[in-house]
């Protein structure tokens, strides 16, 4: 054989597995697409809704409870990156903790244990 019909021939059953490879993707979905149809409900009857509707009940109950009130600004969530000086601050609090910890008596007597006490406690 030549080289390019060497070639051809690998690039041909290269191509054969793809399409074998798309075919059976297709198969796939649309064997998914064939059981979700399956799953579906049929038409809803008012007797379902209603026992998927809260009662009048609930309602009554749930409107003692005090409302929640919206969330403080220092828990909403943060968008985009911090500012030079909050991660400066939040570096230099984080240094003086672990000066703290470094010359706290129990610390340096054992620091094995002084750190297992913590995880214990932090986990609890």
């Amino acid at each position: 054989m030549k080289k390019k019909d060497k070639i051809k021939l690998k690039r041909l059953t290269f191509l054969q597995k793809i399409q074998e490879l798309q075919t059976a993707r297709k198969n796939e979905a649309n064997d998914k697409k064939m059981i979700q149809k399956r799953n579906r409900a049929g038409p809803l009857s008012m007797n379902l809704l209603i026992d998927a509707l809260p009662t009048f009940e609930s309602f009554l109950k749930t409107s003692d409870e005090p409302v929640k009130q919206s969330r403080r600004r220092s828990e909403r969530k943060q968008t985009g990156p911090k500012k030079y000086k909050a991660v400066r601050n939040q570096m230099l609090q984080d240094v003086n903790l672990f000066r703290k910890v470094l010359n706290h008596p129990a610390y340096k007597a054992d620091p094995d244990r002084a750190i297992a006490t913590h995880l214990q406690n932090t986990l609890q």
